[in-house]
């Protein structure tokens, strides 16, 4: 199994499609071609690019791993790993600041003469969070 069919299938959980034909469908594949990247073969990397994009993850990091993949010499692999590790760390530390940068403290808005819920199901009352 290839990069390519790992994030395939990760693409279609987040799609919630069930069957390899409709992914390829809903991709713009041929059902020939997902078939490839089960056997091991890899998808162009506009597919990668796009399937990356669709579930949230970095194109650039997944595209560096097809390219490790399809690399002839095992120096040429070890440096698109790297290459990938480096990127996965890069979008891991824009998180962490992003986090960072938002606020600290949540609070709930609590209106007292507002009605959240059913007056019946007070146990289970909804809160609306704001910062």
């Amino acid at each position: 199994m290839s990069q390519s069919y790992d994030l395939f299938c990760r693409w279609k959980h987040v799609q919630k499609i069930q069957s390899d034909n409709a992914g390829a469908i809903a991709l713009g594949v041929t059902r020939a071609a997902v078939s490839s990247w089960k056997k091991g073969k890899n998808a162009e990397i506009q597919f990668i690019e796009r399937m990356a994009h669709d579930i949230g993850d970095n194109p650039e990091t997944w595209s560096a791993l097809v390219m490790a993949e399809r690399s002839n010499s095992e120096d040429e692999r070890a440096a698109w790993k790297r290459i990938a590790q480096r990127l996965a760390g890069v979008a891991l530390g824009f998180f962490i600041v992003l986090g960072a940068a938002l606020p600290d403290q949540a609070q709930a808005s609590i209106a007292r003469d507002a009605v959240h819920t059913l007056q019946a199901d007070k146990q289970h009352a909804l809160y609306i969070m704001r910062n």
